[in-house]
């Protein structure tokens, strides 16, 4: 979750520095025509609230190019007006759902909060995917939000406490006597800054979790050598980002899994080079000696009788 929500602080950021004017006076537009849409059509809210609605939207998809490093201009925001109800009635639907749940006794007010995250992506869903119908893109967004929710809601609670713990430090500095006047100067730029790029930063932390909303870590065990990859539970995880649509068949959470592991290659053996037929020659045998001539024994003699005197 700390990993995501770093992400998304540092994509919301890189928009804000690249085209920060841009992207107020789109949200300055958006504001004062549904504050004008409340005054001009407020007997009639049947009017305002629909418009408001799509304004919403279309600052939705404002967000999205944002972060998509597309051109964004002030037609974006009017882009819900080409369909108008299904654009109109999704977010009604989403509203109107949301108070429902919202009014149920004791633990209304957090199942309220969870649903509102669990629809988050429903006017993304509406604006780029207008084959969904407008019922349909609740269950797709609660389908799409699922391991996000908690992060969501992290990223959101985290610039909340930020801005109040600020706000309270600086209040009781103004405290200080003389020295006091510079916080209180500082107390309300800080007010200023925040209500000027807050929403911004909000709707693009949004937009980023929308932007990634296939992308989640795969848990993957290596297979044996000569299997496919499959997503295995025993795995250690593997995070890596790929856009839904370039994700393969049969990939879990439509992230790419790893390549499978080829076995490295066997190391080869110095076979010895054949020697010289010379020098590989056994000795030919010596030859035989000639066998000594045989010496035939001599014949005794016979001894002469000695004479006896």
């Amino acid at each position: 979750m700390a990993f995501m929500i770093t992400q998304a602080y540092k994509a919301a950021l890189s928009v804000l520095a690249k085209k920060p004017f841009v992207l107020w006076g789109l949200s300055l537009m958006s504001g004062l025509l549904c504050i004008l849409a409340v005054i001009f059509c407020l007997p009639l809210p049947i009017v305002f609230i629909p418009v408001s609605l799509t304004l919403s939207a279309g600052m939705s998809i404002i967000y999205l190019d944002g972060l998509r490093g597309k051109q964004v201009n002030s037609d974006q925001l009017f882009l819900g007006f080409k369909n108008f109800w299904h654009v109109a009635g999704g977010m009604a639907w989403m509203m109107l759902w949301v108070l429902i749940w919202s009014l149920i006794p004791f633990a209304g007010i957090i199942i309220g909060i969870v649903k509102a995250y669990s629809y988050r992506f429903t006017p993304y869903i509406l604006m780029t995917r207008p084959e969904i119908s407008a019922t349909e893109a609740l269950r797709v967004s609660m389908r799409e939000t699922q391991g996000k929710r908690g992060a969501m809601f992290g990223a959101d609670i985290i610039i909340a406490l930020g801005f109040l713990v600020v706000v309270m430090i600086l209040a009781l500095l103004a405290q200080i006597p003389i020295l006091g006047v510079l916080f209180a100067l500082l107390l309300a730029i800080v007010y200023i800054v925040f209500i000027a790029f807050g929403p911004l930063f909000l709707g693009l932390v949004e937009a980023y979790f929308y932007e990634t909303r296939n992308h989640r870590p795969v848990y993957y065990q290596y297979p044996p050598y000569g299997q496919t990859p499959g997503g295995a539970p025993n795995g250690g995880p593997y995070y890596q980002q790929y856009p839904p649509q370039s994700a393969p068949n049969g990939a879990p959470n439509g992230a790419q899994p790893r390549p499978p592991v080829t076995p490295a290659p066997e190391p080869k053996t110095a076979t010895p080079e054949p020697k010289p037929a010379e020098a590989t020659a056994k000795p030919a045998a010596p030859e035989p000696k000639p066998a000594a001539p045989e010496t035939k024994a001599e014949e005794p003699k016979p001894q002469e009788p000695t004479e006896t005197k």
